[in-house]
């Protein structure tokens, strides 16, 4: 019998093992097909036939995360709390020629420390470099460049390493799972530290893998590993701990410790030059150290980290304490699509990690004891497991709980999971039972609520008279137009139906092909969301509003170096700080007896100023002046709507 098309598309891209001969659907087989003849064709007429795999590979990450990174990147206003902090700190470094102020990273006058400064030392020049060194012409998408730019290096490490590593075209896989999952795309969307560490953590794991294939080699020679590999790693796990701490050390040192323990091989610890990674840890880290030192003295250091790093593990912090398991749960949400394949991965990775000749035949922590006790097993699934599930672990002892925390082991995942998809059914570590294929229904119901979610977010703030203009707005929110709207919803339509279908996939055992149809689907959902439905939700998005009114009323910006100071009563979020330019003066969370008089003193020394005030205590403050504008809307911050009135206070 003549395989179908695509079978034939598959085993062109070396995914024969892929799919079954069998398909729930003619068009959507011939879709998928078409697309798949297609880039091979493109491969085949590059030229390149010995790199063509490489080549075509990087094409389709990079274009895959140009739609989830890039559209919307511009569109979305900065979104409180976390972004504009970051921002701030980095737009007052790029203002500033003092060293002092490029060492200790600071917010107005308050020092920040909650985070080493290599995401500012990323975004102040990337900035300085896009507005031609004139920081008063920024936007905040020169803040979130760095880290789209990060996610996507990581997403092509991710290909290098699954090439290096499993074969096959895992690596491209793997990393397309990672550029359209949801944790990922929403981090690319803010100008924060996460995707930073992603990279830096990516970098070092794949300079340990190239270090631990080298030792198993050869586990006998002499001396060192080769001293090149050996200082990258260590020059990436440097510039992970100025990313975000100890969790990049963590993450590879656990892992390289797992791997030396299970294989008994504790030479390879030795091997990785200790002594080297010391000295190339201190170049580092070691400049950075003295000069804040010398700028904010040891006490505040030592305090910074116990708070950001100590106190984080022992307490909710910020009100995001969580018990153990929130991550298992919420992967499957968060590592969309990926996520269909994690637990049927899992234990396909543990049986190939730590292999058996006769395990015990009843008692399943006699097995377990017996499996993990061997010293026998592949390489590559014993890599991936130890940087899974130490991290993975502690992360979920940790009393602090977000959503990406657990990044730096999302290439992993990926790779794991794509290992399994592009298996077939021969990778398969038991047969599918009726319990997995509930799971399955499960991702499938996770798929189209995070497909939905957009689109019905936005109708129901329609449908109860949630909804405000456009106009005015600094910087300008973006326009409802009908046409974005019906692209939008075309596309989120696509997407259900493509989830759907890549359930009934994943039913049928045709991973490779569940996986690839949702990986489009959950790209189409997420340009959908940032590109027309977040933009288009003008409710939430008060600080442009309030910023527009008193631009329209004082007809200056925020660019000018006049534009007048404003006084929040009630709203004083950091993107309003951010949006003015520090001329942000915040006056109380409500008009009290204990906050009037300081109200009114700052009306009184701030004359031709604009005081932003609860419009229900708008009546006594209008003899200083006059109303220009009000505000309603709801603060996704603290969960309270907004209901306020602009007054200019008469000079």
């Amino acid at each position: 019998m003549q395989p179908r098309p695509m079978q034939r598309a598959f085993a062109a891209l070396g995914m024969e093992g892929a799919i079954s001969p069998r398909g729930p659907a003619a068009h959507t087989d011939g879709t998928i097909a078409r697309m798949a003849r297609w880039l091979q064709q493109l491969g085949a007429e590059s030229g390149f036939r010995k790199r063509d795999s490489w080549i075509l590979s990087a094409t389709i990450v990079c274009l895959l995360a140009a739609c989830t990174f890039l559209v919307g990147i511009a569109a979305v206003p900065v979104t409180d709390r976390d972004e504009p902090r970051f921002a701030q700190a980095s737009r007052q470094m790029a203002e500033s020629d003092r060293l002092a102020d490029w060492v200790i990273p600071r917010v107005g006058d308050e020092i920040r420390l909650k985070k080493p400064p290599l995401i500012y030392w990323a975004q102040a020049p990337t900035v300085l470099a896009m507005t031609g060194g004139e920081p008063r012409n920024d936007a905040i998408w020169m803040y979130r460049l760095p880290s789209a730019l990060a996610a996507l290096a990581a997403a092509l490490c991710t290909v290098w390493l699954g090439r290096r590593m499993l074969g096959g075209n895992t690596g491209l896989l793997a990393a397309c799972l990672i550029v359209v999952s949801p944790v990922v795309v929403t981090d690319t969307h803010m100008a924060r530290a996460d995707e930073l560490l992603l990279l830096t953590t990516t970098l070092a794991m794949c300079a340990l893998w190239a270090l631990w294939s080298t030792h198993r080699r050869d586990p006998a020679a002499r001396g060192g590993l080769p001293l090149g590999t050996v200082v990258l790693f260590w020059a990436f796990v440097g510039l992970g701990i100025l990313a975000k701490g100890p969790i990049t050390p963590f993450v590879a040192g656990t892992c390289a410790l797992g791997c030396a323990a299970a294989r008994r091989e504790w030479r390879f610890l030795w091997r990785l030059r200790p002594i080297t990674g010391l000295v190339v840890l201190a170049a580092l880290a070691a400049p950075w150290i003295l000069l804040a030192v010398r700028e904010v003295g040891w006490d505040t250091l030592k305090a910074a980290f116990d708070r950001e790093v100590l106190q984080r593990a022992r307490e909710g912090a910020e009100g995001h304490g969580a018990p153990p398991g929130y991550y298992l749960i919420t992967v499957f949400a968060f590592f969309f699509p990926g996520s269909l394949l994690v637990l049927l991965g899992f234990e396909r990775m543990v049986k190939r990690a730590f292999s058996v000749r006769h395990a015990p035949a009843t008692g399943f922590v006699a097995r377990m004891r017996a499996r993990f006790a061997s010293v026998r097993g592949r390489d590559a699934e014993l890599f991936l497991f130890f940087w899974i599930v130490p991290t993975w672990l502690a992360f979920e002892l940790i009393v602090t709980k977000f959503p990406h925390y657990v990044l730096p082991v999302y290439p992993a995942l990926a790779l794991m999971g794509a290992r399994l998809a592009l298996g077939g059914l021969r990778a398969l570590p038991k047969p599918i039972n009726a319990g997995d294929r509930a799971g399955m229904t499960a991702w499938m119901v996770v798929g189209c609520v995070l497909s939905a979610a957009g689109a019905g977010l936005w109708i129901w703030l329609g449908a109860t008279g949630r909804t405000v203009g456009a106009q005015p707005s600094w910087p300008a929110l973006g326009e409802s137009s009908a046409l974005a709207i019906a692209v939008a919803s075309v596309a989120t339509l696509l997407a259900l139906l493509m989830v759907v279908k890549a359930w009934r996939y994943a039913l049928a055992t045709r991973f490779a092909a569940a996986v690839i149809l949702a990986i489009p689907a959950t790209a189409l959902a997420e340009m959908a969301l940032f590109g027309a439905w977040i933009p288009s939700m003008h409710w939430i998005w008060n600080t442009p509003r309030i910023v527009g009114i008193v631009a329209d009323a004082s007809g200056k910006t925020p660019r000018d170096a006049d534009f007048p100071r404003i006084g929040g009563v009630g709203y004083g979020e950091d993107s309003l700080l951010w949006t003015t330019r520090d001329r942000l003066d915040r006056l109380g969370e409500k008009v009290t007896d204990e906050t009037r008089p300081r109200i009114l003193a700052w009306c009184a020394e701030n004359k031709g100023a604009y005081l932003v005030v609860p419009r229900a205590n708008a009546q006594e403050f209008l003899q200083l002046g006059m109303q220009v504008g009000e505000l309603r809307g709801f603060n996704y911050s603290d969960g309270d709507p907004v209901d306020h009135a602009v007054i200019h206070i008469a000079r």
